[in-house]
């Protein structure tokens, strides 16, 4: 090793032998020149790498946040047109005492939002007296969640399954066909008596609209996910991609972006909260 250089020594004295002062000062200036030019090359690309990351952090945080709003003013539509019914003063003195009325009111409800798979109203017993198609009238749902849930306050409960429905409705059970939203609210009397709760089942799968107003880009994948952190809605191979640390952060954070790592390659990941919209109290998915 010694060898070579001594012998890049002497080639290196030979060459200044050779050149003048003033060829030996411009060819030092040139290669300083050269040094600085590649660590300025150098210095740009990482530079214009973080820029271009902090551009699609920022763009898929957008385009996350643009899908939630969208996504909770769906939703606050859905639970406004149950609170109006709700507080419909024509109907105040026929819940109880007209079912038919009632049912034509809500049958129209369903035929105008097709989103709606099932509309009921049941008494403070628990007995469903006027339902879409006539579905589970008569029967009490003094059990679940929506009937009494709803029957103190205004409430929209998270996805949960509903098999008596399902199997009643003779819905495809593939997928998330037996997976719903459930929007119930209280009514009372003129005289502010308890009535009964009026609840409305929307299907997991009206939140598809996600992938209508979502980006086409093939490498963009959309999921909806769960205050648990399961996957509500989108292809992923794992139904809980986060973990129970990376969820509680967005969710502190609301709105953001990160490189995820969780499934064994680098992912950018933007991502959105739903939130309250006016009166609608949200459900707290993470887009």
């Amino acid at each position: 090793m010694s060898g070579v250089f001594h012998r890049l020594r002497l080639r290196l004295h030979h060459l200044q032998d050779r050149l003048t002062v003033g060829q030996q000062m411009a060819y030092a200036m040139a290669m300083i020149g050269l040094v600085t030019l590649t660590a300025v090359a150098l210095t740009s690309a990482g530079v214009s790498r973080r820029g271009l990351i902090a551009h699609l952090k920022t763009e898929m945080a957008e385009k996350a946040a643009s899908l939630a709003e969208r996504l909770d003013l769906d939703l606050s539509e859905r639970y406004r047109d149950i609170l109006q019914l709700a507080e419909m003063r024509p109907l105040s003195r026929i819940w109880q005492d007209s079912p038919d009325e009632v049912r034509d009111v809500i049958e129209q409800l369903k035929v105008s939002r097709p989103r709606y798979v099932w509309i009921g109203f049941a008494g403070p017993d628990g007995l469903v007296l006027a339902s879409t198609g006539r579905v589970l009238e008569g029967t009490s749902v003094l059990r679940r969640d929506w009937f009494h849930n709803g029957l103190n306050v205004p409430t929209v409960g998270d996805v949960g399954e509903a098999e008596l429905l399902v199997h009643l409705l003779a819905l495809p059970r593939a997928d998330d066909a037996t997976r719903f939203v459930d929007i119930s609210l209280p009514v009372y009397s003129p005289e502010n008596r308890i009535l009964g709760t009026i609840g409305a089942h929307l299907s997991v799968k009206w939140a598809e609209l996600l992938n209508d107003i979502a980006p086409k880009e093939g490498a963009t994948q959309v999921w909806l996910i769960g205050r648990d952190g399961r996957v509500l809605l989108g292809k992923s191979p794992n139904p809980q991609p986060f973990s129970d640390e990376v969820i509680a952060s967005m969710m502190d954070q609301r709105s953001g972006a990160f490189v995820d790592t969780s499934e064994g390659h680098r992912m950018l990941t933007g991502f959105a909260v739903t939130g309250r919209n006016g009166d609608y109290p949200g459900l707290g998915w993470i887009v």
